[in-house]
């Protein structure tokens, strides 16, 4: 089974996207701050990062930034979804190496698994 980590601190939005993957056939944990979230990535070496941009103790473009030096790290797709209407931050996010960039107001479970499924990672068992 494929591993997403979500990286959130809204526990609303962590519990809907990992529902949603769920469904999908994922194996689905979530992070609820930025520290949490690269120790869990660094353990695991899930097959995509869904991450949010404004969390506690280390910020999505860092945790992205800090995933994109370590080699087994570098690849892994990361979809970035964000309430941050800061184009630096997006921008910062897309410089560090974000797969693609969502605003949350904009998203939906569905448009997520479609962008898994561009970036290579979606596999569903036949």
């Amino acid at each position: 089974m494929k591993k997403i980590i979500i990286v959130e601190d809204d526990s609303v939005v962590g519990f809907v996207y990992r529902t949603s993957l769920k469904k999908e056939g994922f194996d689905v944990e979530v992070a609820t701050d930025g520290e949490m979230g690269l120790a869990r990535i660094q353990e695991t070496c899930p097959q995509a990062v869904l991450l949010d941009l404004m969390l506690p103790k280390m910020s999505g473009v860092e945790v992205l930034k800090r995933m994109r030096i370590q080699p087994a790290l570098a690849q892994i797709p990361v979809i970035v979804f964000t309430n941050a209407y800061v184009p630096q931050m997006i921008n910062g996010a897309m410089e560090a190496g974000a797969t693609k960039v969502f605003n949350k107001a904009e998203i939906t479970p569905h448009l997520v698994v479609d962008a898994l499924r561009d970036a290579g990672c979606f596999a569903k068992d036949a």
